[in-house]
């Protein structure tokens, strides 16, 4: 029987390959390459706040799934009790009997109990979720004024997508100027979040170069 606990080892798990995915994906950014340390900040802001949101969506999927497999585990045992009772009044001190009812009740209770809590966490990411889903989509708008996303493709678990710059630089040039233009959009991205030191530099250099 997949209780709760279960159930966050599960999604604890999922993010953790789907967050190594990501990042497997993304490109070692050198310690002087300011652009690409910038990008990689970016991409991991949003990889956290989509992540949050997605498992929200994920665990209400699973623990409805669950609930209904625990009711419907709830009816059998419900009737393989009632039928129990019933042999109980024509034999009330077979203990066999007696045991095979307090293991069922047992069990029952047990059933119920998870029900409980499963339904308990389902009212709280519920009501959570739409504001998840709220962060991730403006936080995605204000990425989309400097970058776009890239389908990398790929199958298995994991977010297949890359956050690259809209504005590419020269072949032999991997770290230029971020646009003046840019400065205070890259700032935008971060409302509410705690501004890299990488951007802070990468914006600095790029106002050294203009």
């Amino acid at each position: 029987m997949i209780l709760n606990r279960e159930f966050l080892a599960i999604l604890g798990f999922t993010w953790g390959l789907a967050f190594t995915s990501l990042l497997l994906a993304q490109s070692s950014a050198p310690d002087s390459n300011f652009r690409e340390a910038c990008r990689l900040r970016v991409a991991g802001l949003f990889l956290d706040v989509y992540a949050q949101a997605d498992n929200a969506k994920n665990t209400i999927s699973l623990l409805m799934d669950n609930n209904q497999k625990l009711a419907s585990k709830e009816v059998e045992l419900g009737r393989e009790l009632s039928s129990t009772q019933q042999k109980i009044l024509s034999d009330y001190y077979n203990v066999e009997l007696l045991e095979k009812k307090a293991d069922i009740d047992a069990q029952i209770k047990s059933i119920q109990d998870a029900m409980a809590e499963n339904t308990s966490s389902l009212k709280g990411l519920k009501a959570k979720l739409p504001e998840l889903n709220q962060e991730s989509e403006e936080l995605r708008a204000r990425i989309l004024h400097l970058f776009y996303f890239q389908n990398i493709g790929g199958g298995g678990l994991g977010y297949h997508f890359q956050i690259q710059y809209r504005e590419k630089c020269p072949s032999f040039d991997d770290s230029c100027a971020l646009p003046k233009s840019g400065y205070d959009d890259l700032r935008k991205i971060f409302l509410g979040y705690d501004f890299p030191p990488a951007c802070s530099r990468y914006i600095k250099q790029s106002q050294d170069q203009h």
